[in-house]
């Protein structure tokens, strides 16, 4: 996967599924407790009116769990996305800068360094392949010169 867009959208994709399991599970296990509500209630033994009551006070609080669990994982997906946006996009868009400055600053001698086979590395090789034709250039122009 060469892509910087693609492993932003895999994460992305990892964290949803994750995300969706961890709902599943939590909507599994308040059905589990509904439908043993729902058994005592039926069954003429029981008061019918406390199991009801505790029927409606478990949902609430599922509606209530259910809340608490999006919120979490919106805020764990937003700092994933975060993380992966900073590994993979922002601090390589710093390493660029500051390799074009060291450039212009008159560091030739200091190869850039190509991170990966993605957008940014070929950012990053065209500035290579920049600093290696100036310094060539350069140099026939010094031998023009002499």
């Amino acid at each position: 996967m060469k892509s910087i867009k693609a492993r932003i959208v895999l994460i992305v994709v990892i964290i949803n599924l994750i995300g969706g399991g961890v709902i599943m599970a939590g909507m599994n296990t308040a059905y589990t407790r509904n439908v043993e509500l729902v058994k005592q209630a039926s069954s003429e033994t029981t008061d019918q009116e406390a199991i009801q009551q505790r029927l409606f006070d478990d949902m609430a609080g599922n509606r209530n769990r259910a809340i608490m669990v999006a919120a979490v994982l919106a805020i764990v997906m937003s700092v994933a996305l975060l993380a992966a946006l900073n590994g993979l996009l922002f601090r390589r868009i710093k390493k660029v800068i500051h390799d074009a400055m060291g450039v212009i600053g008159g560091r030739y001698d200091t190869p850039i360094t190509i991170m990966r086979d993605d957008e940014m590395g070929e950012i990053e090789t065209a500035l290579e392949q920049f600093r290696v034709l100036f310094i060539d250039a350069v140099s026939q122009a010094k031998e023009t010169g002499d």
